[in-house]
């Protein structure tokens, strides 16, 4: 399953081939469709579905005699520019995809709703509000059970609900708050693509969607030789290829996958790069990531249970080779699983660069989980929590957490909410789909964790949340509350 092929492939039945009286239109669209399609869309590509020009709504646009495809919000602002344009007879005719109910428009303006307020990150991670899940479902044609994990997520959760119709559910919606696992946004992780997010490197654009990505990025970093090994294996035989006997067939699909090859080839340079930074990363974080596994999961590497004491913490905080924003991580870190700094380890703290507002945090209503960890490498013995609740309530029936379920009756209206994607591949119907929401934002050692639940479950599984959660910026939003 790929959210952004399904996404995109929804823009342009609904969107860009909305207008069916002539063979070209103009679209405009404001700043909300313009965030979907980013990462969809390039500005030459459009041309390809037929569409002649693109602009901003808020931009001077001149008269053209060709039909028009509005995709915005349709505000108090757009619906008055539409109009404008209506009365001006700036178009031929005009066809309106609002992301929301399309209201303020003159009678004579062919109107739809569009459900397509999220946005596709990866192929299996949106990002959306609570309510907004809906459209994740439109596009995936299927209907969902809702359940939630904390009472305070009631009234969203019932809204979304409402949103089904009582019967033909098949996959279920389960809505977490961020509040059920504090650890994972702090705790350093191993695989490479939070290894990178921690170095603050991004991967080039060009890149996030091809194979070897995709087969590295939630990868261990023990794992990382092997893999690239067998892509070096591949392009080197292609390579060999060319200097022996090869047949005119054979050469002409040479040829044909000559530049996907030689992306290959020029990723795996980039990538091995990158993991020379990721190896030396680690060298550093291995100061302190076994403390970090220790308190997180309150056993040592070698299995047994411990308490971690505050000079062992003290002692990483005092480290003149620590960087402060890792000894902010640690500090949070041990706050959270229980333990209250003295003031006069609070003063020790300010004389080490914490800041006022960092030591008289208030923390907020965290239980860590009491949990048997699996684990392949000691310095991950710790798994987001997020997937241990799944596996053992999807796996083994088994609820380490609180389920909440609405009491559900058939909505009359939902006929409103009608799907206007018609050709969505059967087998999404045949599969039952877990969307898994995180409120307050996902990590990605949580998005790594559903790609491997959805391995090992045999389920298909989307992650969404309303951010994308850094060890940063999770660090400047504490300093806030």
């Amino acid at each position: 399953m790929d959210l952004k092929k399904l996404q995109k492939k929804k823009i342009i039945e609904n969107v860009f081939r909305a207008e069916k009286s002539s063979d070209w239109s103009v679209l405009v669209y404001d700043k909300a469709a313009a965030k979907v399609m980013t990462s969809l869309f390039t500005q030459s590509e459009l041309i390809s579905y037929n569409i002649v020009i693109a602009q901003r709504i808020e931009e001077e646009r001149e008269q053209a005699d060709f039909p028009v495809v509005y995709f915005v919000e349709c505000n108090k602002e757009n619906s008055n520019a539409i109009n404008e344009d209506f009365n001006s007879k700036k178009y031929s005719s005009y066809t309106v995809c609002s992301l929301n109910n399309p209201e303020g428009l003159h009678e004579l303006i062919k109107a739809k709703r569009i459900f397509m307020n999220f946005l596709a990150v990866e192929d299996r991670v949106f990002l959306s509000s609570i309510e907004d899940i809906y459209s994740v479902a439109d596009s995936l044609n299927a209907q969902f059970f809702v359940e939630y994990t904390a009472k305070d997520l009631e009234k969203q959760c019932e809204v979304l609900d409402e949103s089904f119709s009582g019967d033909n559910r098949n996959g279920k919606i389960i809505v977490f708050d961020r509040s059920i696992d504090l650890y994972t946004p702090i705790l350093h992780f191993f695989t490479f693509q939070a290894l990178l997010v921690d170095l603050d490197i991004k991967i080039a654009e060009e890149y996030e969607d091809s194979k070897l990505w995709k087969d590295v990025r939630h990868a261990h970093l023990g794992e990382l030789n092997g893999i690239f090994k067998t892509y070096a294996h591949d392009v080197s035989a292609n390579m060999k290829k060319l200097e022996g006997d090869v047949d005119t067939k054979e050469l002409m699909k040479m040829v044909l996958s000559a530049p996907e090859t030689m992306k290959t080839n020029q990723m795996l340079k980039e990538f091995f790069g990158l993991a020379e930074r990721c190896y030396e990363s680690f060298q550093y974080i291995s100061l302190f990531c076994e403390l970090e596994q220790t308190i997180a999961t309150g056993i040592n590497k070698s299995k047994r249970r411990v308490q971690v004491d505050a000079a062992s913490v003290f002692e990483i905080l005092n480290h003149k080779n620590v960087e402060h924003a890792d000894k902010l991580r640690l500090y949070y870190l041990y706050k959270f699983s229980g333990y209250e700094y003295q003031e006069n380890e609070k003063k020790k703290l300010a004389t080490l660069g914490f800041k006022e507002e960092e030591l008289e945090y208030s923390q907020p209503s965290f239980s860590p989980l009491s949990y048997e960890f699996k684990y392949e490498y000691d310095v991950s013995r710790y798994e987001p929590t997020v997937s241990v609740v799944l596996k053992e309530y999807l796996n083994n029936k088994k609820k380490l957490t609180q389920f909440f379920r609405l009491k559900r009756g058939i909505n009359p209206i939902k006929s409103l909410r009608k799907s206007y994607l018609l050709s969505v591949k059967s087998e999404l119907h045949k599969k039952k789909i877990y969307i898994i929401y995180i409120k307050g934002g996902v990590t990605y050692p949580e998005i790594a964790c559903i790609h491997k639940l959805t391995d090992l479950l045999g389920i298909e599984f989307l992650i969404g949340s309303d951010k994308i959660l850094r060890p940063k910026e999770f660090l400047n939003q504490l300093n806030k509350m």
